[in-house]
């Protein structure tokens, strides 16, 4: 190369110094050498110049870090429709090559002992985001591309309606604070479809004027007649 006499080349070092990168030279003055500090090459001498030529290295390692994910994910949730699983293995296989390119990138830079323990602590808080990251991702896929719902969300008279009719009807206490709003506010919150021999109402009111509250007390005793006490716990609090 130095006999073509239309290159121009420079050497500065023969092989790198590391020590340089923490004197006046900064971090670019330890990787000035054509090998580095193991005496190994940084390129080859023959071929075309790539600019990242481990890639099919850090592409190996990135497929065989997601492919136990992607396989755990499509066994266990084999229910979302297949843009969800194209998109959330996708995002696995993007996490994990940022993994590994970050590990990549640490093993071609020289490192004091205080620097590795930085660079440990980033890739833990890494992975840890990540993982955070497709959890998040994941309820997301779940939500949009999920084929069939376990449990269908229907309006609730149709899901009442639905119901066979000697159901036993779990025991549901409703508990309403109320502040001078208007009765007919407060009515019709508590009007609502679910079963009156269920249902327990209690409804404490704090600086409510007193003529508002008999209203509300018997509209309770109404939609739950076992509200007994419903009158009682109507008293103003404050």
């Amino acid at each position: 190369m130095a006999a073509h006499p239309d290159i121009d080349h420079f050497v500065v070092e023969a092989i790198d110094q590391p020590w340089k990168a923490y004197d006046l030279e900064g971090k670019a003055g330890g990787y000035w050498g054509l090998w580095n500090a193991d005496r190994q090459p940084k390129f080859a001498w023959t071929g075309p110049i790539q600019r990242f030529p481990q890639w099919s290295a850090c592409a190996a390692w990135s497929l065989a870090a997601s492919l136990p994910l992607m396989l755990l994910f499509l066994w266990r949730w084999p229910g979302l429709g297949a843009a969800g699983q194209v998109v959330f293995c996708g995002l696995v296989a993007l996490s994990t090559s940022a993994v590994v390119y970050g590990a990549s990138v640490a093993a071609g830079t020289y490192m004091l002992l205080s620097e590795s323990v930085g660079w440990a602590v980033l890739a833990f808080f890494l992975v840890l985001s990540l993982g955070m990251a497709l959890a998040q991702a994941l309820e997301m896929a779940e939500t949009i591309w999920r084929r069939r719902w376990a449990r269908e969300a229907l309006p609730a008279a149709e899901m009442i309606a639905r119901q066979p009719a000697d159901r036993v009807w779990p025991k549901v206490s409703l508990h309403l604070a109320i502040c001078n709003e208007p009765p007919a506010m407060v009515i019709q919150t508590l009007d609502f479809r679910w079963r009156r021999s269920t249902t327990r109402i209690s409804k404490s009111s704090s600086s409510t004027t007193t003529p508002r509250i008999p209203r509300c007390g018997a509209r309770c005793r109404t939609i739950a007649p076992s509200s007994a006490n419903a009158s009682a716990s109507s008293t103003s609090t404050s």
